[in-house]
């Protein structure tokens, strides 16, 4: 690919104010998340820094660097910029199938910040990718830190950008304080809530485990036709009398198909995570447009014998009787728990993460009793408008943990792609098609060995 432009876009404002972040932000750490978003009609370059540059002024949050200071950190709004670049390929976007899914070493992503390197300020946090290809098709890849901005925030940053690139006016950009997140921190804080699984720190290395763990892993996809799964989530509503949503319903396909293809015993457990926004629980009075990170893990276990033998809509409703709704005493005890940790210094030196513990998923998935569960489809993604809407968007597969993510493309299909052993990719994507009518089997790719522990 040819190098097109690369450069840093400031908003040209930014008196160094600082930012502390908050104990949800500090809980999903200081990583990057790697997006990749498709589309047809070609964009204009030189508008689309423009618009960037303007975004900024109504973010700057975005355009800031992050700073340590003892086991506290903020964000100083000093306009460190975000990166921008652009390459030219001179492959037609239709005959480059293997570019989908995004894997880690993909050429159409930027790579992804080390937590030393957040730190040190040596490259902005944030930064956009285009590829252009020869017929017209583009991608834009975006990456940001998820304890500067979670899915939904980033969303409402990209929405304004493309707002402004549209010549629309964009919705008023909200300034809510993260230290309303702390004053949500009711009780001693020395437990956290039931639904808030957490384990005492490893006695292993993580970064070793999760490289080993990468060398077993592949994944696969199936698609969906939307109506199919609207259909069954109808049935099972009937079935047990009460509300299911086709989330619930989801979740429910990717836990029992999970279960059936592990090879685990019948009398082990096998927990499924998934993530609740808390702007949209009742009585916490989070704005929607929240910046910051404002997700906490929520979990059900079921051994997996019962996985296995009990109905879908069985296991849907004990999915959501078990996770939600989330209420706020739960949320007081955890946001209770986690800010005594932070203000307790328990944060480690090398990766700014919580020392005294690590979430309970981690250690689940990398045992193979754990499978993470990430809905997208909640993301604003038809919204993000340049020239276009996308064709499509996906985050980066992130190999290590078993994992499956629910993506919607225009068409109004679902794709559900799954991470997990090898062995285990193609019977995972058959049990889908078994337990529900109208799904296709699109793919099955292995996953690429890795030398890069972090990559």
């Amino acid at each position: 690919m040819d190098v097109v432009d690369k450069s840093v876009i400031k908003s040209g404002q930014g008196k160094g104010e600082l930012i502390e972040l908050s104990p949800l932000d500090v809980l999903t750490g200081h990583f990057s998340v790697r997006g990749v978003y498709v589309f047809k009609e070609p964009p204009n370059i030189l508008r689309l820094k423009t618009m960037l540059a303007q975004s900024l002024t109504l973010y700057p949050e975005y355009s800031a660097s992050m700073l340590r200071e003892g086991n506290r950190f903020f964000l100083k709004l000093d306009d460190r910029g975000v990166g921008f670049s652009v390459y030219r390929s001179p492959q037609r976007w239709c005959d480059t199938p293997h570019l989908l899914p995004v894997t880690e070493d993909s050429p159409l992503i930027d790579n992804q910040l080390m937590p030393q390197d957040v730190f040190a300020g040596n490259e902005p946090l944030n930064a956009f990718r285009i590829t252009l290809f020869d017929d017209g098709y583009w991608t834009l890849a975006v990456r940001n830190i998820h304890s500067q901005a979670d899915g939904s925030a980033y969303c409402d940053f990209l929405q304004t950008w493309s707002a402004l690139y549209c010549e629309k006016t964009p919705r008023a950009a909200v300034d809510f304080p993260r230290a309303f997140i702390s004053s949500l921190a009711k009780g001693t804080g020395y437990k956290p809530s039931h639904k808030f699984r957490v384990f005492p720190a490893l006695n292993f290395d993580l970064a070793e485990r999760v490289y080993f763990q990468k060398q077993q892993q592949g994944y696969s996809q199936v698609s969906i036709a939307q109506t199919a799964l609207k259909n069954l989530a109808q049935d099972c509503c009937t079935r047990v009398g009460t509300t299911l949503t086709t989330s619930d319903v989801m979740h429910a396909l990717g836990w029992k198909a999970f279960a059936l293809t592990s090879g685990k015993s019948n009398k082990e457990f096998c927990t499924l995570y998934t993530v609740f926004d808390l702007r949209h629980v009742q009585g916490l009075a989070i704005p929607r447009h929240y910046r910051g990170n404002a997700v906490i893990e929520r979990h059900a276990t079921m051994s997996f014998g019962e996985l296995r033998t009990r109905d879908i809509d069985d296991i849907a409703l004990f999915f959501r009787e078990n996770t939600k709704p989330l209420n706020r005493a739960e949320i007081e005890a955890d946001i209770a728990y986690l800010q005594r940790e932070y203000d307790g210094g328990f944060v480690d030196d090398e990766y700014g993460r919580f020392s005294h513990f690590i979430r309970a998923s981690v250690v689940d998935c990398l045992d193979g009793t754990g499978l993470f569960v990430n809905d997208m489809r909640f993301l604003k993604t038809p919204t993000i408008v340049f020239e276009g809407k996308p064709l499509w968007f996906e985050t980066v597969i992130a190999l290590g943990f078993n994992f499956m993510g629910i993506y919607r493309d225009n068409n109004d299909t679902l794709v559900i792609r799954y991470v997990g052993d090898k062995p285990t990719v193609l019977p995972f994507s058959t049990a889908i098609t078994e337990l529900l009518d109208g799904a296709e089997l699109t793919d099955i790719v292995s996953a690429p060995l890795v030398t890069n522990p972090w990559r």
